[in-house]
């Protein structure tokens, strides 16, 4: 997938491959990642795991109707 907005993770519990265009690395619990815009990449949980995650600009396909 191919967009603008840049993309920041962090591993609050368990533990996730995470490929940024070519370089695939693992994070930990208390990780974190930084995926730049337009960078095609993949986040795959290897276990059961809980991430928060930010983008900026926000998406707006994520902003609930109000």
């Amino acid at each position: 997938r191919r967009d603008a907005h840049e993309q920041a993770g962090t591993v609050i519990v368990g533990r996730v491959s995470v490929r940024i265009g070519d370089v695939t690395t693992v994070a930990d619990e208390g990780d974190t990642y930084l995926i730049p815009g337009g960078l095609p990449h993949e986040v795959t949980a290897l276990e059961p795991t809980t991430l928060v995650e930010v983008f900026s600009p926000v998406r707006e396909d994520f902003v609930p109707d109000l």
